[in-house]
């Protein structure tokens, strides 16, 4: 008798592509709402109307609308990875990753500052949170797991550190220098600010020297 197995997954993967197109339709209709009216002018009751589906299905989805922005945000990055993680291991160790990432990632918050000013807000919750998510995909998260594994296989950063250590250190690195950005403006210095940073990273995480 042949195994059931694969019919009984079948409709497993139809609910997760289902799930996730209405993901989608809600991030497109979110971003399109908040281009138009602004991101505190919308509610997100009008959310749902415009992505056609019951206020507590959204909200199932996403609980508030910073994580609406997190996700655009998240898939954005995604669909530029693949192009960045391949100059990133060119590179020419850790240090020129790091600089190169974070200054890559600070032009993008100059070209979008009110959606990262959100999605900043609700990364921080998350940083902090007693339950921070883990299963979450994201550019960001492929992008600062790629440097740290490169600089631990070059000997250049430290294993004994817990890896999710490392991820919170860079993470860090990239909201302290997103509010400086946000607090300086047009005085801000983004090659100093960066290089400060990434001093920051290697003290904290480079290989200790013997002593």
């Amino acid at each position: 008798m042949e195994s059931s197995e694969p019919a009984a997954q079948a409709p497993a993967g139809r609910v997760d592509r289902r799930k996730q197109r209405t993901r989608d339709a809600v991030v497109a209709a979110a971003m399109r709402l908040f281009r138009r009216h602004g991101f505190d002018g919308v509610t997100m009751e009008q959310i749902a109307g415009a992505a056609d589906i019951a206020k507590g299905t959204l909200y199932s989805y996403f609980p508030v609308k910073e994580a609406i922005v997190a996700a655009y945000l998240d898939k954005e990055s995604l669909v530029r990875n693949a192009e960045r993680l391949v100059r990133l291991r060119a590179l020419g160790g850790t240090r020129a990753r790091l600089a190169a990432s974070l200054g890559e990632l600070i032009e993008a918050v100059r070209a979008q500052p009110d959606i990262f000013e959100k999605y900043f807000t609700y990364r921080t919750r998350q940083m902090i949170s007693l339950r921070r998510e883990r299963n979450q995909v994201s550019g960001l998260r492929l992008l600062e797991d790629e440097i740290i594994r490169l600089g631990q296989d070059a000997g250049e950063l430290r294993r004994d550190l817990p890896f999710e250590l490392l991820e919170a250190l860079f993470e860090f690195c990239f909201i302290i220098l997103a509010q400086r950005y946000y607090e300086e403006r047009e005085a801000f210095d983004l090659s100093r600010a960066v290089g400060q940073c990434v001093e920051l990273f290697m003290n904290g995480a480079g290989k200790e020297r013997a002593r």
